[in-house]
């Protein structure tokens, strides 16, 4: 296969299976759309016209949404769900190729040499902390009942230390661990502002594609929570063990589809660290109808996020009675909107069914 077989591969895919195999709902009448929009994340045309934003070319091979006037190739289309831009630096065209070979839409055999993509295809992948740094730091944690500071942090918010590590939501950040540049905030360490509770953060097809720490200590200098310094959050957020499956694509330890076991058992969206461990631990391991979690923090939730929902699956928001839990679940609610049953409760409200 030539260098740049690959692409070939995709584009003999057509829009409407890759589409389809990265998640999002791909309508048959009266025209063949695809929704949200892989710009700008419209799920609808308009107000009154509730058709798929996105209409696919006749031929198959392109789509265009007819909200933000975004078009583009299926090799477009795969690069914004995956990598959150449609024009991919050189050398983030092998993890564009591996993410689409973990979804079966191109061969799993790797090849040696890079393509070099069309001039029109590109620019900035997701704005990530090195994933070798990422591993290093999660591996120099330990499990949260291990550190009494961080375990007495979990049970003053009525957490259980032993729940967190059994479903590895967590771990404790050591006071002499040696840190990356970027785990800091206004020239202290995470170590020196007591943000020692850290929490993977899953997407790009990673189950810890980055962090986000919590202190465990009053702040007044700094925020409760933080992320890596100088990167982005979009599309990441925390997830329990079904959520990861979820996310990253993967089947469950039978080999049946991870997307049938969510919509059959739901989803349940909440709002920042302490909530999503609370609902995370909610429910035991054994329990067979227990629901995927998933924890969203101020600007992670995009449309990559919202296209690994199912179709069909009944999603439940765990929101705070606030301006920025407001905001993000409008956000979720229009991203999902045709495709699933949403229903919103305020944390101190009674629930609101919407969608």
């Amino acid at each position: 296969m030539p260098a740049d077989g690959w692409l070939a591969q995709l584009r003999a895919q057509g829009v409407r299976r890759v589409a389809g195999a990265l998640g999002f709902a791909v309508d048959d009448a009266p025209r063949r759309g695809l929704r949200p929009c892989p710009s700008c994340q419209a799920t609808t045309r308009g107000r009154t016209d509730r058709r798929a934003p996105a209409e696919i070319t006749s031929d198959g091979n392109g789509w265009l949404c007819h909200r933000c006037s975004a078009k583009g190739s299926v090799v477009t289309l795969a690069a914004l769900s995956v990598l959150q831009t449609n024009e991919p630096k050189r050398e983030d065209w092998r993890t564009l190729r591996e993410a689409l070979s973990s979804r079966g839409i191109l061969d799993a055999k790797p090849h040696t040499a890079r393509p070099t993509p069309p001039r029109e295809e590109a620019a900035a992948a997701p704005n990530r902390p090195p994933a070798s740094e990422v591993a290093t730091l999660w591996r120099s944690c330990v499990p949260v009942a291990d550190d009494p500071e961080v375990a007495a942090f979990l049970r003053s918010r009525h957490l259980a230390p032993d729940a967190v590590d059994e479903f590895h939501l967590a771990r404790a950040l050591p006071r002499n661990a040696v840190l990356p540049s970027w785990a800091a905030c206004k020239g202290r360490s995470w170590t020196e502002t007591s943000h020692r509770l850290v929490v993977p953060m899953a997407g790009d097809f990673s189950e810890c594609a980055s962090v986000h720490v919590r202190a465990i200590a009053p702040q007044t200098d700094f925020p409760k929570g933080l992320s890596p310094r100088g990167f982005g959050i979009a599309g990441l957020a925390m997830a329990d063990p079904l959520a990861r499956l979820m996310l990253t694509g993967r089947p469950l330890g039978d080999g049946s589809d991870c997307a049938d076991l969510v919509r059959e058992a739901g989803l349940v969206i909440t709002e920042g660290v302490p909530d999503f461990l609370g609902w995370a631990t909610h429910w035991s391991d054994a329990h067979e109808s227990a629901p995927a979690i998933l924890g969203i923090i101020s600007g992670s939730f995009s449309a990559a996020l919202a296209a690994r929902v199912p179709d069909g699956c009944r999603v439940a928001i765990r929101r705070h009675a606030d301006k920025a839990g407001e905001k993000y679940t409008e956000q979720i609610i229009a991203a999902l909107a045709g495709r699933c049953r949403v229903h919103v409760r305020k944390i101190d409200g009674a629930p609101n069914v919407q969608g």
